[in-house]
């Protein structure tokens, strides 16, 4: 035997020796409570949690030898309809980490859920995520009256990293609920949505005590009206989204709001038609958007605003899709007509234009009403346009 292939085996015996010990090691911390192993539950809260969630996600096994994974991403569904008080646990696994966590209130096969039997169960859950950090929390379906409940005290603190959704929900809970929890440790930027509310007002969202609101999503508040919580107030720059979708169509905009949204740059807006008319107005200038311009149509009127205002409004937005949301099966007379005119005279510096209309479709009729809307002059303004199309069909512009 040579030398080198003597010490190749005297280097592999120490190598073997070596791992060994590694899963000697790895085994026996894996079997010790207080390992420092990050896959590895050490509370006395573990087994509670796993019963916990297995019974809120029956057939679902979200842990493997009944140990919890605390790198492995976790998507969860609650609903506390289906659950006793005693079902949840006092403190769920400490410094777990939910990628998304929806707690649903109210089931539809079980209309006797009543505020007094739902949330003793909600408060507890809330308070049992007291050391849990959740990137996502959408609190679902607390469509009911809460005005005999009072806010919880001391508040519930979470820990969300990224999102909450609170989503058709009353009035009455959303008060309840922004004036029992409280968010103000979070560091990182949080996206806010509300949804499906009839309330009238939005200001009880400050109480939340967002320290960074990244984005604002609104949607389907037919009866808002005023705009008046806090609007996002994120340090980066055209990374954030404002989604001011469905909402009243007398909505007031305060001027400070305004110049808010005016004064930031935007990864994308959804927006009615008559709100971005109204925010551009008393702002005084357009608002910059990176990606796309989402602007959704609700009356015709909306496509008559003062020409010289919206050039500027448009001045900063390169991708525009234009939605018909007007009451009716098909747009209106003129409506087509109407628009076209709109961004000949408002959209010189868009470059991609898309029309979109409840019918999905572009007949030869439409193509052409589109293209006869306006002159050759016309389109000359749109000097920056790449691409003009109706339900997905290219619209000549020659």
């Amino acid at each position: 035997m040579t030398r080198s292939s003597s010490t190749t085996r005297k280097q592999l015996s120490v190598i073997g020796v070596l791992m060994l010990g590694y899963l000697m090691t790895w085994t026996l911390c894996a079997r010790d409570e207080g390992a420092l192993s990050p896959y590895i539950a050490s509370s006395e809260f573990a087994e509670a949690t796993i019963a916990f969630l297995e019974k809120c996600n029956p057939g679902r096994q979200f842990f493997e030898h009944n140990v919890i994974d605390k790198d492995k991403p976790v998507f969860i569904e609650i609903n506390l309809s289906t659950l006793e008080l005693g079902d949840i646990p006092a403190l769920i696994e400490p410094g777990l980490v939910f990628d998304w966590l929806s707690i649903d209130g109210l089931d539809p096969d079980k209309p006797s859920q009543t505020p007094e039997v739902l949330f003793p169960k909600l408060t507890k859950l809330l308070r049992a995520l007291g050391q849990v950090h959740v990137r996502s929390l959408r609190i679902y379906k607390f469509d009911i009256p809460t005005e005999s409940l009072s806010a919880e005290e001391p508040k519930i603190p979470l820990s969300i990293g990224k999102e909450l959704q609170i989503i058709e929900i009353s009035p009455s809970f959303l008060g309840w609920f922004c004036a029992s929890i409280d968010l103000r440790a979070c560091t990182q930027g949080i996206e806010l949505e509300l949804g499906g509310c009839s309330t009238k007002s939005i200001k009880c969202l400050d109480e939340l005590g967002i320290r960074t609101l990244s984005s604002l999503h609104l949607n389907d508040l037919p009866n808002l009206k005023r705009l008046d919580c806090q609007m996002p107030n994120r340090s980066g720059f055209n990374d954030g989204t404002l989604f001011f979708v469905r909402l009243a169509k007398d909505l007031d905009v305060p001027a400070a709001a305004a110049k808010a949204i005016a004064e930031q740059g935007w990864k994308e807006v959804y927006m009615d038609m008559h709100i971005w008319n109204r925010v551009c107005c008393l702002a005084e200038k357009g608002i910059v958007v990176k990606d796309w311009l989402y602007l959704y149509v609700r009356r015709l009127k909306e496509l008559q605003t003062d020409r010289g205002k919206q050039q500027s409004a448009l001045s900063r937005v390169q991708r525009l899709e234009i939605h018909d949301t007007i009451e009716g099966e098909l747009p209106p007379t003129g409506y087509l007509g109407a628009l076209m005119a709109w961004l000949c005279a408002n959209a010189g510096e868009v470059e991609e234009i898309y029309i979109q209309t409840k019918s999905g479709t572009a007949t030869g009729q439409e193509l052409e009403e589109l293209r006869t809307s306006a002159t050759p002059a016309d389109f000359e303004r749109l000097s920056n346009l790449k691409d003009l199309s109706l339900n997905g069909k290219s619209v000549p512009t020659k």
